[in-house]
């Protein structure tokens, strides 16, 4: 996404897409949605009108990464729960079989 942003944008807002590393703090911060309130990188700074390439691209971008990886990461998070839920039934019921071996 930052690559994309950096060389379709960089002409249009270089203080938001500039460069690589501008593009990724802007991203950044959009993620955190903390670029809403006053600086919009979809509005063309001379003349403060819409740029709806650059709004769709961070709506798809917002979309894409709230909706798809938060998604991924929650059901890695929720495999290594059930997979430690089961270890631990498992070792439960071995230490009670051990204690009637006993």
């Amino acid at each position: 996404f930052c690559v994309l942003g950096t060389e379709f944008f960089k002409e249009r807002d270089f203080d938001n897409f500039g460069t690589f590393a501008r593009t990724f703090y802007t991203l950044w911060v959009a993620m955190a949605f903390g670029i809403w309130e006053n600086n919009l990188p979809y509005l063309d700074p001379v003349d403060q009108s819409i740029n709806y390439l650059v709004l769709f691209y961070m709506m798809f971008f917002v979309v894409f990464m709230l909706w798809i990886c938060l998604q991924v990461v929650l059901a890695i998070l929720l495999e290594n729960f059930v997979t430690a839920q089961q270890d631990e039934q498992a070792r439960a019921a071995k230490n009670k079989l051990d204690k009637k071996s006993r």
